[in-house]
């Protein structure tokens, strides 16, 4: 099984307590194409009453995006309950060594909320999270996934795998990965 987890939230804020909409995930390795997946739409009216979060700027950025986003994200059919949701992807997540991201400040921060309003653990250590932004200067692109949809959190899953493959599958490149500290020489009793 693939030590790694990407996983992706889709929400209705922006804020640490903000309703989360959905959650997908996928295990995967530094060359291997993910099998394991997950993507689960969380109960909207339980987290509501809960007092979580719902932010008029962020429904009305959804309402802007890709029908096929929306209806999925929307979908009032299969719905979790949300501890039964946290459970099924804490499941998912066993074993994992690196627990990856786009956004360490914003999915990391409202799916621990999350957790934590639950009474549960998050099934990572805090030296266990990465994001995938931090790689952005060393990825130079590549080609776009076939029949994804952004804001689909599993097709996000995907395509973020997709970038951080490709940052592992290829030779580090020093002048990115080395300060320019020290280009000019110093010498000695400067």
């Amino acid at each position: 099984m693939s030590k790694w987890v990407m996983f992706d939230l889709e929400t209705l804020g922006v804020g640490p307590h903000s309703v989360v909409v959905s959650i997908g995930a996928a295990r995967f390795n530094e060359v291997d194409e993910p099998r394991d997946k997950m993507a689960l739409l969380l109960d909207l009216e339980e987290q509501d009453g809960l007092g979580r979060k719902i932010d008029l700027g962020t429904v009305t950025w959804w309402l802007k995006q890709d029908q096929k986003a929306r209806d999925w994200n929307f979908d009032t059919n299969n719905r979790y309950p949300v501890d039964v949701a946290l459970r099924a992807f804490t499941t998912f997540c066993q074993g994992a060594e690196l627990f990856w991201c786009r956004g360490t400040t914003f999915d990391v921060v409202l799916l621990e909320d999350l957790f934590k309003q639950y009474g549960m653990n998050v099934p990572w250590k805090f030296n266990q999270v990465r994001d995938v932004r931090s790689l952005d200067e060393l990825d130079d692109g590549g080609d776009s996934l076939v029949g994804v949809v952004a804001h689909k959190p599993l097709d996000d899953c995907l395509m973020q795998i997709a970038q951080v493959q490709r940052v592992f599958g290829q030779p580090p490149k020093p002048d990115r990965l080395v300060p320019r500290l020290f280009e000019e020489s110093v010498q000695p009793g400067d």
